[in-house]
């Protein structure tokens, strides 16, 4: 998997960039006079010139909207968002819990010879419908049953046409969010970590962080996508022992890199796990591996090029001081 996505980087002509919310925020005060960074002022003149001739698309996700409603003040929010749609032409990538399926399934078809699919393809797309869902538009009911067969395509229609405008796109950031699930999350999260950090034998603790990590977050897809296809879960060939492990984890970019963001955390076991962090794991654990650029936070991107994500999956990775080489990168495009 690891060298079949680096195929379809290497491929395509236009090239998926995600910017962390920071970049975001430079980048749209440039853009309302608010900055005169002229190194920022480059950086958004050529990225719009890119945008405009299609070398570039620049994806957004739910965490930049989660962010961005923080802001009190409407009027900012409606500019901020503006200025991302104009920027972003509205695309996102799916949630993180739609992308899973599509990485189990793959696994299989490695196993299975079958053609792989390209999860890039299914998991961008552009409107609110990629922010929240899995971008399919969700099926209208009346009293209970479904309308008929004849008009669900115009129905669809109707509500793909809605969902990916520009006023529910700048309307859906001006809606508050309840991240009291977040805070449950963390807790649980913390728990399992403090945990963790009373275990001395550091092998066996790796061992057991996978063998959690596998059970807790892939068993139910395997069983499932593996009565789909007829097969059996030792297909899969896991009682090789890690090295295996680690072999079916590499082919799984979104869930090894969500894997080896939270290993990292216990890299400073005096640092609690807070909202923030949850967020930016699920921001870049999509990026890290599927975009072609990312320009993130220091400790995000220390952390993907000590486990050579970047490497592994061929994507060019920058931190917010670093943004000289990511400047000549985007001339050189």
């Amino acid at each position: 998997m690891a060298t079949f996505l680096k195929d379809i980087k290497s491929k395509s002509e236009k090239k998926i960039l995600y910017l962390d919310q920071n970049m975001w925020i430079y980048l749209a005060q440039v853009f309302y006079g608010k900055n005169k960074n002229p190194l920022l002022t480059d950086i958004l003149t050529e990225l719009q010139l890119l945008v405009k001739e299609d070398k570039v698309l620049i994806v957004i996700n739910l965490t930049n909207v989660i962010e961005a409603r923080k802001v009190i003040d409407d009027t900012r929010v409606i500019k901020f968002a503006e200025f991302v749609a104009s920027l972003s032409k509205m695309y996102a990538f799916i949630p993180f819990p739609f992308i899973e399926i599509f990485e189990v399934d793959n696994i299989l078809r490695i196993e299975l010879g079958e053609e792989l699919i390209d999860v890039r393809a299914r998991a961008i797309g552009k409107g609110v419908l990629y922010l929240i869902h899995d971008g399919n538009p969700p099926r209208i009911e009346i009293q209970g049953k479904l309308i008929p067969k004849e008009l669900h395509k115009e129905a669809d229609k109707a509500v793909i046409n809605h969902f990916t405008s520009k006023k529910a796109f700048v309307d859906f950031f001006l809606m508050k969010s309840d991240d009291s699930h977040l805070n449950e999350t963390i807790n649980k999260l913390e728990d399992i970590r403090k945990e963790g950090l009373k275990l001395r034998d550091k092998v066996f603790k790796k061992k057991l962080g996978v063998a959690q990590f596998y059970a807790n977050m892939i068993i139910e897809k395997v069983a499932l996508m593996c009565k789909l296809k007829e097969a059996h879960p030792s297909i899969l060939r896991l009682n090789e022992g890690m090295e295996r492990i680690m072999e079916v984890f590499k082919n799984m970019p979104l869930l090894y890199t969500y894997h080896i963001l939270h290993r990292g955390l216990d890299e400073v076991p005096d640092h609690p796990i807070d909202t923030h962090d949850l967020q930016d794991i699920y921001s870049f654990c999509f990026p890290l591996p599927y975009c072609d650029i990312v320009v993130g936070e220091k400790y995000v991107i220390k952390l993907a090029r000590k486990y050579q994500i970047d490497s592994l999956y061929d994507t060019l990775l920058f931190t917010v001081g670093e943004l000289n080489p990511f400047l000549e990168l985007l001339k050189e495009l």
